[in-house]
């Protein structure tokens, strides 16, 4: 049947013709004139009448649009039309498809592009420069040129490959590694070389892949679990010192490290459930479906065991938005770009699932132009019952529910595991996801009424590696038999290989008994979720395949998971040369303030969390803004998980990469003290709290880097002894590195975030950051760091990165915690505000913020040391306090350091005095606009 196009257009106010003509001046440096957009839906299988129906019904609001069927405006506007590839998921069309299903239309299949039309005066070269630079990403995108003759794919898979694996020389053996990217290296492909050879047969391309799969960094993190040389001393792994670290303190853990999620206990038989998981890789190429399947694999990795989905975190690391596009390397996107469209990926995933995003955090720097990071940590519940999960028996079913497999993901945690390079974004294009959060809220709904009935066993999230994985991991005990042929496809044509290694979301796997397969195909069709039998777990050990009648893969599970021995790291760390001058002291203080909240990693984020629905599922009892105006940003975040339970669960979390490139030792040990200190000022109590690692590190394959993951790790084991927190769970990426077309290596800065959680007894007993009265006391607890400010958002704004980062005063720190949580509980905390990365000037200013009020306070009771160095400092473990009086400061305070440092009040600004003098005078709203402004004018 014929293509019928429907155009879909806005009467009023264009808002992405707009946008792209903003994004464009921003970037690119021109003016495009008014841009015209439309949406074209092209709809295969219906008659003109239907698709009318469609459009009139479905696809335009009669109030703010209209639409048109297979009309063709005539006019001398340029026009580019932007679509999916072919094979690339589309979900609003698939969405449009169902839908189309309930008003009696029935499409063979829907395909949805954007047409931009520019004016006829703007030359073409601005215009191919437009495409090529912001709005076509080619890894998953293409531009239509004329309406598309069918949407139909077809095709024959390829036939299996039998590699010679047995005779090949070493090169060739390289050679076949990087062919078909498996990110081995030639001392692992002797290794497979000899397993051949044991077996007595060369190897099919679905068994190296999926090999190669298993071993990569991304599935089985075997740098991190490396054994470590530092000067040639032998450490143990990142991953022991770690696990052992944590299991001195087995009474916060219920479950660590062997996990979807890790685990420890809430109260009234409850369990919290936390993950962390990074998706650098596929946002650095295509941030919207990167960023949405971050979100989706996180929360795949709860329902997998079972849990529900609470909230979740979002942490990104881009260039600076305002990066030169001289400076961004071939083969990448402006940082601009990236940042919004990552933004508009986790925005429009986490809201779509009804799951709250409840806080976001951004670090810039210049360094991430090459390798990004976008991480994502959330947290979960569920009844101790469902701790123990039940493990698959021999003839037990494998079955997988959710979406159907395609080309979409294949390669991706082998890709992920490697450096980046300038034709990452065209050679990795089959390794990007594209999310659908609608399909995975009907898994996820499904998957809870068959626990409710006890139907399924053991399950897991077909991530990373896909079936490959996730089933690998399943059977990795008994051994499985799979009948790839049962697999439901996206389109005909995909090979073995492609089919097992598939990244292809919104699916999940479990084992079931077969007495209750009736059953669950009901529960799974009741939800409009499709549901298959793929095999069988054997018993034989062994991962076996079949294909169009042919056995693909016969590997054994042995070999399969531990097949490769430990690698060995060499590593030595040396301080980086750095500038140690310190900067001349302001002669406009009010104008270095300004600079220093208008710094990218100290601004205003809520144009970014305000698009999120971080109030859906009614759970929030600490919302993340606070304030007169709610604009203002809390520490963390709280929720009452169970309506009718007053108990709740605290989060919060803190990393700053620059201080890491400074001293990664110190660096992590001030993002700890930060999390916990944060954690503690809105309600937290350390004593129950546990902590999520996640390393997102430059490729280990220099000497430096090694030091430097090392030197990190100490920092994390020593703070998880002297906070008596442990962690239990994180995730490692150690390939952040991007090689440009002339061969500079760009690492970015080593990221380590830490994130913190824990339960606390009654949901309500919390304190926010925004200050309460006119007139009452500010006080500054904790042990301050008065000399060092290297790293700090003021010595950036100075030009200046310094030598000696603040050192943090864990050994004192629980006592000042446990005052603070006693002083949230009894409610004579009015306000608090960790001090951290835009310092101690920037908690003040925002709490004045919150509060619409302004403050007088006294630099010299903090003693006689440079004045900037004190305003400015950013010393972890320190914290901003309301009370109503010195002496309530003091009658809390007591035994632990703190400083009564002056009192809000009712003038809209805030003076700061130094040694008997006025320092300076600063109006509120002016630092306001100035802290606020660079993020409004990215995302607005």
């Amino acid at each position: 049947m014929a293509i019928h196009e429907i155009n879909v257009r806005h009467k009023y106010r264009d808002i992405k013709g707009r946008g792209l003509r903003h994004e464009v001046q921003r970037t690119l440096g021109f003016d495009t004139g008014e841009v015209h957009t439309q949406e074209k839906y092209f709809v295969q299988g219906t008659t003109e009448e239907e698709a009318g129906k469609l459009g009139k019904e479905l696809l335009a609001n009669p109030v703010i649009q209209t639409f048109s069927v297979n009309e063709t405006p005539q006019d001398s506007r340029k026009k580019v039309v932007v679509s999916y590839k072919p094979g690339v998921m589309d979900p609003e069309g698939k969405a449009i498809k169902e839908a189309a299903e309930i008003l009696n239309i029935h499409p063979e299949a829907i395909g949805t592009s954007t047409e931009y039309a520019f004016s006829p005066d703007l030359p073409d070269e601005r215009i191919g420069e437009i495409k090529r630079r912001l709005l076509i990403n080619p890894t998953v995108q293409h531009e239509l040129t004329e309406k598309p003759q069918t949407l139909i794919i077809s095709g024959e898979p390829e036939p299996i490959k039998i590699f010679p694996i047995r005779t090949m020389t070493p090169d060739q053996l390289l050679a076949l590694s990087n062919e078909e990217k498996l990110a081995l290296d030639l001392e692992d492909m002797r290794i497979l070389q000899a397993y051949s050879i044991k077996i007595r047969r060369d190897l099919t391309d679905v068994e190296t892949g999926m090999f190669g799969q298993t071993q990569s960094d991304h599935s089985k993190h075997r740098s991190t679990n490396a054994d470590i040389y530092i000067d040639g001393v032998q450490k143990p792994s990142i991953m022991t010192r770690i696990k052992e670290t944590s299991f001195k303190f087995p009474e916060k853990i219920r479950a660590a490290f062997n996990r979807n999620a890790g685990m420890i206990p809430l109260f009234d038989g409850w369990v919290i459930t936390a993950k962390g998981e990074t998706h650098n890789f596929p946002v650095g190429i295509e941030p919207d479906g990167g960023s949405q399947t971050k979100l989706g694999g996180l929360e795949r990795d709860h329902a997998a065991e079972g849990a529900e989905n609470l909230f979740s975190f979002v942490m990104n690391s881009f260039a600076p938005p305002n990066l030169p596009m001289d400076q961004v390397p071939e083969g990448r996107h402006h940082p601009d770009y990236l940042l919004r469209h990552n933004h508009s990926g986790e925005r429009d995933y986490g809201n779509r699932m009804g799951i709250p995003t409840v806080g976001a955090s951004l670090f810039f720097h210049s360094d991430f132009r090459g390798a990004v990071v976008s991480l994502g940590v959330s947290f979960g519940i569920m009844p101790e019952s469902r701790v123990d999960a039940q493990e698959p028996e021999v003839g037990n079913l494998v079955i997988s529910v959710g979406g159907r497999t395609g080309k979409d993901g294949i390669g991706g945690a082998n890709l992920s595991s490697t450096e980046s390079t300038d034709k990452t974004i065209t050679v990795g294009a089959t390794a990007v996801q594209i999310g659908n959060a609608i399909e995975q809220k009907g898994v996820f709904d499904a998957l809870e009424e068959c626990r409710l009935e006890n139907l399924c066993k053991k399950s897991n999230d077909c991530g990373g590696g896909g079936y490959s994985a996730a089933i690998g991991e399943l059977g990795e005990e008994l051994g499985v038999e799979l009948d790839l042929d049962q697999v439901k496809l996206k389109y005909p044509g995909l090979s073995a290989k492609e089919i097992i290694l598939s990244e292809a979301q919104e699916r999940m796997v479990f084992a079931a008994d077969e007495k209750n397969l009736e059953r669950l195909g009901q529960i799974f069709e009741k939800h409009n979720v499709e549901m298959t039998v793929l095999g069988r777990f054997t018993g034989e050990k062994k991962f076996t395949l079949k294909h169009k009648g042919e056995t693909v893969c016969d590997l054994d599970m042995d070999f399969l998971h531990h097949g490769l021995p430990k690698k060995k790291l060499e590593g030595s760390w040396q301080p980086p040369e750095t500038d140690e001058r310190k900067p001349d002291l302001p002669t406009d203080w009010t104008k270095a303030y300004k600079k220093v909240l208008g710094h990218w990693n100290v601004c205003s984020v809520e144009p970014i969390i305000r698009q999120y629905d971080h109030g859906v599922k009614a759970i929030t009892a600490l919302a993340p803004f606070a304030g007169v105006y709610q604009d203002v940003l809390n520490d963390g975040y709280v929720a009452k998980p169970i309506y009718d339970k007053p108990f709740g669960i605290v989060a919060a979390h803190s990393s700053n990469p620059t201080l890491n490139r400074i001293d990664p030792y110190w660096g992590v040990m001030w993002a700890a003290a930060d999390a916990v200190t944060k954690f503690t000022a809105i309600g937290g109590d350390h004593k129950k709290a546990a902590l999520i690692d996640n390393y997102i590190w430059p490729k280990l394959d220099t000497r430096q880097n090694v030091g430097s993951i090392d030197r990190a790790t100490d920092g994390l084991c020593d703070s998880m002894i002297k906070l008596q927190s442990p962690c239990v769970s994180g995730k490692d990426s150690v390939s952040s590195t991007f090689i440009t077309s002339e061969g500079e290596r760009i690492d970015i800065p080593p990221v380590l975030n830490i994130s913190i959680f824990g339960g606390i007894p009654d949901a309500e007993k919390t304190a926010s950051v925004d200050f309460k009265r006119i007139g009452s006391t500010i006080c500054l607890v904790g042990n301050m760091d008065k000399e060092n400010l290297a790293g700090s958002a003021y010595y950036d704004t100075c030009g200046l990165l310094g030598t000696n980062i603040p050192k943090v005063d864990l050994d004192n720190l629980p006592p000042i915690l446990d005052k603070i949580h006693e002083g949230v509980l009894s409610g004579k905390i009015l306000a608090s505000h960790a001090v951290s990365i835009g310092g101690l000037a920037t908690s003040l200013a925002q709490m004045c913020f919150g509060g619409d009020c302004g403050a007088k306070i006294d630099l010299s009771r903090l003693g006689d040391t440079r004045p900037d160095s004190l305003f400015f400092n950013i010393t972890a473990g320190t914290m901003l306090v309301e009370v109503d009086t010195p002496e309530m400061a003091e009658e809390l305070f007591n035994g632990v350091p703190h400083v009564v440092l002056g009192q809000t009040q009712k003038a809209k600004q805030i003076d700061v005095d130094y040694q008997q003098n006025n320092l300076f005078s600063a109006d509120i709203y002016e630092l306001k606009e100035a802290w606020q402004a660079p993020m409004k004018g990215v995302i607005g």
